[in-house]
């Protein structure tokens, strides 16, 4: 066992993977159906079972045909009820069928790398599996876990907004920073009420900006006291240090 063919049982199924195989499903279905074609199921994590009635290329894609199914597919390709048909007339519909049913085979094995392998019974059941109306489609968990990654890669993102207008209505706090004074520890622990500590800023130098305590790389203001002490830019501000 190795990375590539091991999954965790919780693996999700990427949205994008269960609309490339809707697409593929809705792709044949155009070609054969009048009409809506099959319903189709995403893919989930099947449970116990055997492996009876899988068939499959090399690739780990397999499909399961239950009775009556090649019948149903070619009275659907015909428009006209598959029961209680004679046998020449039934016959002439399994050979629709098959038609049909070789077509979606031949699309899955693309799928996975193997359009020109034969398929062949198989006698392990796949791990994931996924309804084409009556049909059921089953992938290893080497298969899902490549198609998975494919799915994944191919998804596209759009550009990503202004980060500045993302953040336009986020509140900060504005500040200034009067300058600082460096101490020995031991004569910081010595400081007492009344002391005075002299700072490395003069009274009237601009002050450096703050916002949330961090200081701006650019951007510089002067303290005008009044009423109420108040900031006036002298700066224009860039951007947080």
């Amino acid at each position: 066992m190795n990375g590539e063919d091991w999954l965790p049982p919780e693996t999700a199924v990427p949205a994008a993977l269960d609309r490339r195989i809707a697409e593929l499903v809705a792709d044949w279905s155009a070609r054969w159906f009048v009409g809506a074609g099959p319903e189709v199921q995403g893919l989930y994590r099947r449970g116990g079972g055997g492996g009876e009635n899988w068939r499959g290329p090399p690739g780990g894609v397999t499909l399961r045909v239950p009775a009556d199914a090649v019948a149903a597919l070619g009275g659907r390709a015909l428009d006209v009820p598959a029961t209680d048909r004679r046998a020449s007339d039934r016959e002439l519909l399994e050979s629709v069928g098959e038609d049909v049913l070789t077509d979606l085979r031949q699309r899955l094995a693309a799928l996975v790398g193997s359009a020109d392998a034969p398929w062949t019974p198989l006698f392990t059941a796949p791990s994931r599996t996924a309804m084409i109306g009556d049909l059921t489609l089953g992938l290893t968990d080497a298969a899902f876990a490549r198609l998975a990654r494919e799915a994944m890669a191919q998804t596209s993102y759009g550009p990503l907004g202004d980060g500045g207008q993302a953040l336009a209505r986020q509140r900060i706090r504005l500040g200034a920073s009067v300058g600082g004074a460096r101490l020995a520890f031991g004569d910081l622990h010595a400081l007492a009420i009344g002391d005075v500590v002299v700072l490395d800023h003069a009274l009237d130098a601009p002050l450096a900006l703050t916002a949330d305590h961090v200081r701006l790389t650019a951007g510089r203001g002067m303290i005008a006291i009044d009423s109420e002490a108040t900031l006036r830019i002298t700066q224009t501000i860039a951007s947080v240090s």
